[in-house]
Parts: structure tokens; C-alpha cells; sequence
């Protein structure tokens, strides 16, 4: 029952909950054209009208009862700071309520959640079968697999919709997705061409062109109509800060003199049999292949922190470190899966930061603090073995799916609500 319902009514016993400061009162006003100092000088509603309307309500529900139970969150949220409401700290304080025949009294109640784990039972089997046995794993579903096996579930297995929040502003995906459609229609004219540094400070001049991809680029991703005779805003911000990454990566290119892109966007997939009764198909967009140096170098952007550098390979898989290594585990799958069809070419991996990019940066993985130059022959052995055996766990009945014990990893996670 919400509070206006309550007017009139009378209870012996009331139970209020989320009763936090922000939530009830609310904290911001009804929206409105008229500003605060207008409302203010010509005695209309403010919020502090609204305040006293909700103040009267609460006292004239609980003024009546026996029994009242007022309860409030102290977990941070989107709507609420973890601060008990004004009402309540007027009830510690207040003179009202302090003669003998009122007591007050105030408990900490703490939920003790068990860890959840889902139990792979033969129904359960047959249906992590039968999705896979039509849908290609990607090198981002194994990554989700091996970082929180739970969230894997959540997102593949029982494919539970990620909630969607509108904002003004472009998701951190979404800005990766404009600079790639961008980079992408910039560089495809040269494919199977050799690259040198004449034709990329010639590519740079023609400013039309890149503004040109950077316009189409964000009318596709944010589904606006974007041109330059109407940009606008915010809007503006996003395309001069692609438009310095572009012109950084293209600078960055020029470094590497006589290059030939193969592929944008290439999609390549593997079969892979893990026994006799379960065969799946592993696949995904390799963002860039290029033929350097007599081998294939395969190029992946990314738009968070560099997080590029570790000891060993056994790290990418079932860390108990704090450290996400989830990029390098990626990049190295899609080795994986270019050395299939690489025709015994030696793969370089390379990871390229966009927000990080200067032409002194160094994208290469760092194993043990030594650049790897090779998939091939520095760590495919070790690589191929964990990484099949990784894959072969989700087909495990034995191992249930398990929320991580890395709590950091939960900060940007959409189902992270079920594990609270």
C-alpha cells in the first residue's frame, strides 16, 4: 500500500520499508520549467512543500498505531546513498516520543547470503549441449566462463535478459563499437593494398573522409540521423574525441612502415572436438589482420585500461588474483583461432588501447615482462592445452556454475543483483 492510500486509515501495526533518505522523502523535486527562485518568490509548490505534504502523512500514519516497524537499506544504490530517512532520526530525537510509555528500538539486521552455485544436473546438460551444438562460443562468452562461471549461466545458458539503462551519453560499448565502425570504413579501401607512410599521411589529409565514417559510424550505433549540418551537444564531444583516436591509430600505423591489412571485421570460427559425444564450434570478428613482416598480426581494440602484462600463461585461466586478464585471454583465442587457418604462419597478437594510444606506447603482451612476438612458438602449446581444458568444464557435470570470489568483478556486472 503506498503512503497516499494510507490517508484517513488507521493500523495497530505498521511496517515501512525502504525507508531511506532520498526514497521517502524524495530527494529532487517534480520536474518543472519554472526554476526554484521563481516558485520560491511567488509562493508555488517547492520541495519543501513536498517534504511537509510527506512529513504530515508519515506522522498522521504512525500517530494511531501500537506497533510500528520502520525499516532502511544501508546498500548503496542508484536511488538511495544508505542513509536512514530525516523521519527517522526525528523520532530518536524528538521529545514526542520519549515519555515512559513509548519505547524505540533499534536493530541491525544482516543478511548472510549463500554463495550460489547451479548444480549441472542431466536436463541442465543436455541443454548447455543443445545451445552450443547450434550457437558459436565466442572468445567473450569462454572469457565470461572463466572470469564467473555464474554469469556465464546467467547470460548463456539461462539467457536472461541484460537489463538496458537509457542515458544521454554513449555506454563505454558504445563508443568502442563507433570507433570501430569507423576505423573500418576508413581503412577498407586499402585492404590487400601495402601500406607505407606516404599513403597513411595521405589518408590523414582527406579530413572529409574520416569525418565522413565518424558520421555514419554514430548514426548507426546510436540509431540518431548524424550529419554534419545538425550535430550537436553532446554529440560533438564524441565525434572530436573519436576523430583523435583515429587520427592517433592512423599515426601509430605509420610506424610500421609496408603492411598489408587482410581482413576488418573477419569472422572465422573452428570445430572443436572435445569427445567423442560433445563437438562445438568456437568463433568471433577478428577486428583487424594484417600480413607484417611475413607474419599475421592480429590487432584488437579496446577502449578500457591496458591491462596487457602478465607471469605466466596459467594466469589467464581460474586466477585467484585480483587481476582481470580477460583482454589477453581473448586475444590469444582469436590467435587460436587464426593459427587454424593460418597455414603455419607465425601469429603476432597485439592489443591496441585506443584511450592510451601515443605513438611511444607499447602494445605487445607482456609475458614475464618480455614482449611475446609469436603465438606460435612462445605459447601456443601451454595456451591450446588450458584453453581447451577451460572449454571442456562447461560440459563438466561435475562443476557447477559458481559466483566469483572477486567481488571487484561484480562493479559493472548485470546480474550482480542475484549475488547480493
Amino acid at each position: 500500500m503506498g503512503m497516499l492510500e494510507t490517508r484517513l486509515l488507521h493500523f495497530k501495526n505498521v511496517y515501512i520499508i525502504s525507508l531511506n533518505e532520498g526514497i521517502f522523502p524524495k530527494g529532487k523535486p517534480a520536474p518543472s520549467f519554472i526554476p526554484y527562485s521563481l516558485r520560491n518568490g511567488y509562493e508555488l509548490p517547492t520541495i519543501k512543500h513536498q517534504d511537509s505534504i510527506f512529513s504530515y502523512y508519515f506522522h498522521r500514519l504512525i500517530a494511531g498505531a501500537e506497533n510500528i516497524t520502520l525499516l532502511y537499506s544501508k546498500q548503496l544504490s542508484d536511488k538511495s546513498k544508505g542513509e536512514k530517512s530525516r523521519f527517522i532520526s526525528q523520532l530518536e530525537y524528538s521529545p514526542k516520543y520519549t515519555n515512559k510509555n513509548i519505547s524505540l528500538q533499534f536493530k541491525l539486521f544482516s543478511r548472510n547470503s549463500e554463495p550460489i552455485s547451479i548444480i549441472k544436473d542431466d536436463a541442465l546438460l543436455e541443454k548447455i549441449k543443445k545451445i552450443f551444438n547450434c550457437k558459436i562460443l565466442s572468445p567473450s562468452a569462454i572469457s565470461n566462463f572463466n572470469e564467473c562461471s555464474l554469469r556465464f549461466y546467467f547470460k548463456y545458458i539461462a539467457q536472461l535478459d541484460e537489463p538496458k539503462q537509457l542515458t544521454e551519453i554513449p555506454s563505454e560499448g558504445e563508443f568502442g563499437s563507433i570507433f570501430h565502425e569507423a576505423i573500418c570504413s576508413i581503412y577498407k579501401p586499402y585492404t590487400n593494398k601495402i601500406i607505407d607512410k606516404n599513403l597513411l599521411q595521405e589518408i590523414l589529409k582527406k579530413e572529409d573522409t574520416i569525418d565522413q565514417c565518424i558520421y555514419e559510424a554514430m548514426a548507426k550505433v546510436l540509431s540518431l540521423e548524424i550529419n554534419k549540418s545538425n550535430i550537436s551537444g553532446y554529440n560533438v564531444l564524441i565525434f572530436r574525441t573519436i576523430k583523435k583516436y583515429i587520427t592517433n591509430t592512423i599515426q601509430k600505423d605509420a610506424l610500421d612502415d609496408n603492411f598489408t591489412i587482410i581482413s576488418l571485421e573477419e569472422k572465422t570460427s573452428v570445430e572443436l572436438t572435445l569427445n567423442e559425444n560433445i563437438s562445438i564450434t568456437i568463433g568471433g570478428y577478428l577486428d583487424r589482420v594484417d600480413l607484417i613482416n611475413n607474419k599475421i598480426r592480429i590487432i584488437d581494440y579496446k577502449t578500457g585500461k591496458p591491462k596487457n602484462q602478465i607471469t605466466l600463461i596459467e594466469d589467464l585461466f581460474y586466477s585467484n588474483k585480483k587481476e582481470n586478464f580477460s583482454h589477453v585471454l581473448q586475444l590469444l583465442t582469436y590467435c587460436y583461432l587464426k593459427d587454424k587457418t593460418a597455414n603455419k604462419t607465425d601469429v603476432l597478437p597485439e592489443l591496441r588501447y585506443i584511450k592510451q594510444f601515443n605513438t611511444k606506447s607499447n602494445d605487445c603482451i607482456f609475458l614475464d615482462h618480455v614482449p611475446l612476438n609469436s603465438y606460435y612458438t612462445s605459447v601456443k602449446p601451454v595456451f591450446e592445452k588450458m584453453l581447451i581444458e577451460l572449454i571442456s568444464d562447461i560440459f563438466n557435470k561435475e562443476i557447477k556454475f559458481c559466483q566469483t570470489e572477486h567481488t571487484q568483478r561484480c562493479e559493472y556486472c548485470s546480474f550482480a543483483i542475484f549475488c547480493r
